[in-house]
Order: C-alpha cells, then structure tokens, then sequence
C-alpha cells in the first residue's frame, strides 16, 4: 500500500512538471534509411510545445556524408491544437538559428559562423500541414542541413555536389533550431505526420517515426525499482 502511494505521488509530481514546462515530441528515420540514390540517412527532429510557443530542432545525424542528397532541405508536420488543426505560417516564425559552414574542394570548412535567421528557410502552410522549406526560397538550395564532419573537423568523405559547389555553399552544420509563436498554440497541442525532405529537389521525403516518450519510460522504470522493495516486506 505504502508503494502504492509512492508510486501515485511520484507520477502526479511528473504530470504537474509537463503541465508548468513544454510537451516534447521527437521523431527519427527508421533504421536502414535511404535518400534517392540510395544513401545513408539518419535524422531527428524535436519539438517542444509551450503555451503560444513552438522550438523545432531539426538534426542531420548521418556522418560519412557523400553527397548532397542526404543533407536536410524541408520538413513537413501536422499540429494537432486541441482538436483542430493549426497551420503554422511566415508570419508565426519568430527566429531561427544554424552554424554557416562553407566546405571548399577536398572537403575542407574554410569558414564558419552563427547565423540568425537562417537564410532561404521559409515557412508556410498547405491543406492544414505546416512546413519549414529550404527549396522554396528561390535560386540554388543553399543552407541545407549536413550531418557532422570527421574527427578533423572537416569532411573527407564529400563529393563535388559538396565539396567546392558554389551552387550548394555554404551549408547549414548538422543542426538548425526554428521558433514558432503563435498565441492560440496550446502547450497540450500534438504533432502529427513528420516527414524530412532529403536533397536539392522537391519530393525527396521520408516519414519520421515517434520515439518512446520519456515520462512513461520514466514511470515504468520506477515501478520496476520499487517491486522488490515492495517483495522483500511480505
């Protein structure tokens, strides 16, 4: 019994922190991913819901990169607000920020800076699915997202759709953080329908996968540490 009452105060403590912080959603590509041309791809995106606020991380976790078809260039979600869908438009994104990388011929970062906004990104809505788009800024598709360089700090392992392509250059290293606000989004509000646009054309997607959600591992992890204890009093 006294377990029992343990076990119930712990997890109202754990619901009153999700309801004063933000709810999380993170997604990632499943295992064994590929882009169009069949090459590696591995990322995770994350967001974090607050009353009238949204933080969106966008990851590219694959290292080796080869080509530019395996660097982020769109993401796709749904918001699910309450029960109605709410589209996320230009107007709602308030910053975003990146590290700017320029990689020359043979692979090697010749400069790096913060950069806020990121430049091309572009926010919209269509048909109630919100968007963060690197393609649809016009021109040639710069800043799309490359995963982590080697243990050199540079990468050794790029082709000519990276490595000294002024159309590509720079590039937008491994992470980018976008920030939406908009006062009717509710910390309860869920996301829905994640896709991740790979490469410098349109239609390059790939659906995200949820991962596990860490309160409820929280919660299971200590019903299994206080069951002996419970045991070890009968």
């Amino acid at each position: 019994m006294e377990v029992s009452r343990v076990l119930a105060a712990f997890l109202l403590f754990l619901l009153s922190l999700g309801q004063a912080a933000a709810s999380v959603y993170s997604f990632a590509t499943a295992a064994n991913s590929v882009d169009s041309a069949g090459e590696s791809v591995r990322a995770r995106v994350k967001f974090s819901i607050s009353a009238g606020s949204m933080v969106v991380t966008v990851v590219n976790l694959q290292s080796g990169i080869v080509s530019v078809g395996q660097d982020i260039s769109s993401l796709f979600f749904t918001v699910d607000n309450g029960g109605a869908i709410l589209s996320l438009g230009p107007q709602d994104l308030s910053t975003s920020t990146g590290t700017q990388v320029n990689i020359a011929s043979g692979g090697a970062v010749t400069s790096t800076r913060t950069v806020s906004p990121i430049p091309h990104w572009a926010a919209g809505s269509s048909g109630g699915q919100s968007y963060l788009n690197d393609l649809s800024g016009g021109g040639s598709p710069i800043d799309t997202i490359i995963g982590p360089p080697s243990s050199s700090g540079n990468y050794t392992t790029v082709n000519s759709s990276i490595a000294g392509n002024k159309p590509h250059n720079p590039f937008i290293q491994q992470q980018a953080v976008f920030t939406f606000n908009h006062p009717g989004l509710l910390q309860t509000a869920k996301v829905s329908g994640v896709l991740v646009g790979f490469g410098t054309a349109a239609g390059n997607t790939i659906h995200m996968i949820p991962e596990p959600v860490t309160l409820l591992l929280v919660a299971l992890g200590l019903v299994f540490f206080i069951r002996p204890v419970s045991g070890s009093r009968k």
